[in-house]
C-alpha cells in the first residue's frame, strides 16, 4: 500500500467521523447524512479493495522473487536445494515396480507436461 492510499483512507475515516458529528449536532438532516455517508462508504470500500489487491500483488511478487532467488542459487550450486524442492514439490509417491509420481505445488509441472515420462 502506498503512502498516498494510506493517507486517503485516513482522510476518508476523518470525513466520516466529521459527517457523523455534524449529524449529531443537528447541522445536517438525516437524509443529508445518509446520502453523504453512502457516497463516503462507497469510496472507502473502493480504497479498501484497492489496498487489498495491492497487498495480494505485493505478496505474490515477493513469493515469485523468493522462488527466483532459490532457483538462481540452485543453478549456481549446480544442484537442487532443499528449499527449492520444498517450494516446488508437494509430495512424491513411490509405487511398486519403481514408479515414482510427483505432486507439484506449482502449475505447469503437472503430468500433462511430463506425459510419458517416468522417473526410476
Amino acid at each position: 500500500m502506498t503512502a498516498i492510499q494510506s493517507t486517503q483512507i485516513t482522510e476518508m475515516e476523518s470525513m466520516k467521523r466529521n459527517l457523523y458529528e455534524k449529524f449529531v449536532l443537528g447541522e445536517i438532516t438525516a437524509a443529508e447524512y445518509k446520502e453523504t455517508k453512502a457516497e463516503l462508504d462507497a469510496e472507502f470500500e473502493r480504497l479498501q479493495n484497492t489496498k487489498s489487491i495491492l497487498a495480494k500483488e505485493t505478496a505474490k511478487q515477493a513469493s515469485i522473487d523468493g522462488l527466483r532467488q532459490l532457483a538462481e542459487s540452485a543453478v549456481k550450486a549446480k544442484q537442487l536445494s532443499r528449499e527449492l524442492v520444498d517450494a516446488l514439490i508437494d509430495r512424491v509417491r513411490v509405487y511398486p515396480d519403481n514408479k515414482v509420481e510427483m505432486v507439484w505445488k506449482v502449475k505447469g509441472f503437472d503430468s500433462d507436461m511430463m506425459e510419458g515420462q517416468q522417473y526410476v
